[in-house]
């Protein structure tokens, strides 16, 4: 799985993850729906032209552009 931030960050993005799951969202308020126990210190809010990948072992890497 993979997201990016445009430049201009109009297009928001943001990545929580728990034991079990990763999920992204536009908002916050997402994740906080369908990941309530989360630790919300681990959220991350990629910069600008940062690109986020997740592989099938849910290990983030962080990229810059």
């Amino acid at each position: 799985m993979i997201t990016c931030c445009d430049s201009k960050k109009l297009r928001p993005v943001v990545l929580g993850q728990d034991e079990n799951m990763i999920a992204i969202s536009s908002e916050v308020c997402g994740l906080n729906e369908i990941m309530p126990d989360r630790d919300r210190e681990k959220d991350i809010y990629p910069n600008e032209r940062e690109v986020i990948v997740i592989d099938n072992e849910l290990e983030v890497q962080r990229w810059k552009q």
